[in-house]
């Protein structure tokens, strides 16, 4: 075996994910804790990355810190806003490089009024070895109470490495990827949206439900009840 990828194998086995699912999540409620002290412009587009997408809502894809902030800024009471949120699940890749945070943020108008949601982040490390979101997706809520706890199955893995696959070619698992995610749309056109998230969701995924959801759907029974009787299309 090359020294070379003995090496790489012996720094993956060193890696504790636990320790790098905390020091995320410990980025994630550092920026919550500076967002109390600025606008919610100023707040969302802080933790961004260079080249980070941002699915603002209805159907734009906004693409970098710049785009972002004149998309919000265009909205002027968003200026007068705060944007408040909580982490409530975080996990990583094998290789510590790459992760996401998810929780139920906070919006607060000018007049006071509170709109509750959810968010879903997913974050990259760096060059210089600071985390920054590559994506982020604001989803509204249902007003109603809620545990930040995941229920028992759900919450944030403990594990402390995974299958490490050194070989693997990036491009290729993207295509495969990409190919799965149109395979779970297309089905959904013929089957309906709850069997298509039956058959493609993982045994522990979350998922944000319908405009009546309070929280995050956990789990493929809940994310299909969730959206049984919607009509066949109306999901793509």
């Amino acid at each position: 075996m090359p020294t070379r990828v003995r090496a790489a194998r012996h720094r993956q086995t060193r890696l504790d994910l636990r320790d790098v699912r905390s020091e995320l999540l410990t980025v994630d409620r550092a920026y919550a804790e500076a967002a109390k002290s600025v606008n919610l412009i100023d707040a969302l587009v802080a933790p961004l990355a260079p080249d980070a997408v941002f699915l603002a809502p209805g159907p734009t894809i906004l693409r970098g810190p710049a785009a972002a902030r004149a998309a919000l800024s265009a909205t002027p009471a968003n200026a007068l806003s705060k944007w408040a949120w909580t982490a409530i699940r975080v996990d990583v890749s094998s290789d510590g490089k790459a992760g996401y945070t998810m929780g139920y943020t906070v919006l607060t108008q000018p007049s006071g009024a509170v709109l509750p949601g959810r968010y879903l982040a997913y974050w990259a490390r760096q060059s210089d070895g600071s985390w920054k979101i590559e994506a982020y997706k604001r989803i509204p809520r249902a007003a109603g109470s809620l545990s930040l706890t995941p229920p028992s199955g759900f919450e944030t893995p403990d594990t402390r490495h995974r299958r490490y696959f050194p070989n693997t070619d990036a491009e290729a698992e993207a295509a495969v990827v990409a190919a799965t995610d149109m395979a779970f749309s297309d089905l959904a056109q013929i089957v309906g949206n709850a069997e298509s998230f039956s058959r493609y969701a993982a045994p522990t995924a979350a998922q944000s439900g319908n405009a009546a959801s309070v929280g995050w759907e956990f789990g493929r029974a809940a994310i299909a009840a969730a959206h049984a009787g919607e009509p066949v299309g109306v999901f793509s």
